[in-house]
């Protein structure tokens, strides 16, 4: 079962891993604009970003065979939530 059709609390391991088709994200930045610069390194030159918008992550999953992205998940499967304004409800 996935985290979606079961009960689940802070603290918890949720019983899906991450895969092609499930993604963790500890955030809910939507643009690359929103994404803080702390979380960018600089490999052989090239720029590259440690935290990725939700929005590229949907794109990706729209351009393959689909899937879910769940919010306040560690990549480890930790349930650990997030606090979210009105207009991101």
């Amino acid at each position: 079962s996935t985290p979606s059709s079961m009960h689940i609390s802070i603290g918890d391991v949720v019983a899906v891993s991450e895969d092609v088709t499930h993604e963790f994200k500890m955030h809910s930045k939507m643009a690359l604009e929103e994404v803080p610069r702390k979380c960018e390194a600089n490999d052989k030159g090239k720029v590259v970003r440690t935290m990725q918008p939700t929005s590229k992550t949907i794109s990706a999953m729209l351009n393959t065979q689909g899937g879910k992205i769940y919010l306040g998940i560690t990549d480890d499967g930790v349930v650990e939530g997030l606090t979210m304004n009105q207009s991101q409800v």
